[in-house]
């Protein structure tokens, strides 16, 4: 790894970094950083992820990690890059797989209140599908497993400004306070009753049924929050 002239003070999103280096075993796979170097700025790192295997390492997905000079940007994480299902023979997807569901953990971990979490989406069928049909973030594939990791307040960047910022993403961040929480909560609420009401025959069944069970997680995060 070729980070050693990073500056991060910030220990959660340091454990963040080390986390991806060290990496995790997937089955007959291993995920873990394959090349790892330092961003355009003092304090980010650019991380590739690969998955090894008996046939070497190839690339999964890339992140970069932001870790803030405060007072003025907070930290912040970016996922982009990712495989594609089918793209090699043998190798799986980034999109739905475990992979995914250990960075997206880590993400969840690490990232607090008001700190952003970037992931892009246009190399995710299901979940692009759904918002170029205008359903709401949590309510799709990607968004929806945000919300169970505690993302509350959802941006669709359906165009980057542009090219350096990459492709089209999902800006996604938790709650800065208790009231703020309560506020997303019940905007998430409204939104997805909009469209299991009126616009339910619109929805694919895998939607409407991810819409209701996300309407049930809002609600009880909401019951908890009281």
């Amino acid at each position: 790894p070729q980070l050693e002239s990073l500056e991060c003070s910030n220990e959660r999103l340091k454990t963040l970094i080390e986390s991806l280096e060290r990496g995790i075993t997937l089955g007959k796979y291993r995920a873990a950083a394959y090349r790892t170097s330092r961003g355009r700025f003092r304090e980010e790192a650019n991380i590739d992820v690969g998955l090894y295997g008996e046939g070497g390492v190839e690339h999964l997905v890339s992140v970069k990690v932001f870790c803030g000079r405060l007072p003025v940007y907070k930290p912040w994480v970016e996922v982009f890059n990712a495989s594609v299902a089918d793209e090699k023979p043998g190798i799986p997807g980034f999109h739905g797989s475990k992979a995914e569901s250990w960075i997206l953990d880590l993400a969840g971990e690490k990232l607090e209140g008001g700190e952003s979490f970037f992931i892009e989406y246009y190399t995710d069928p299901d979940t692009l599908r759904d918002l170029e049909r205008g359903v709401p973030v949590p309510a799709t594939r990607l968004g929806f497993e945000l919300l169970k990791r505690g993302f509350t307040w959802f941006k669709v960047w359906y165009y980057p400004e542009g090219f350096s910022e990459g492709g089209q993403k999902i800006q996604a961040q938790k709650p800065v306070s208790p009231d703020r929480l309560k506020e997303h909560l019940e905007e998430i609420i409204r939104d997805l009753e909009g469209i299991t009401g009126r616009k339910a025959k619109l929805l694919s069944q895998d939607t409407l049924e991810r819409a209701m069970r996300a309407i049930q997680l809002a609600r009880a995060l909401y019951e908890k929050a009281r």
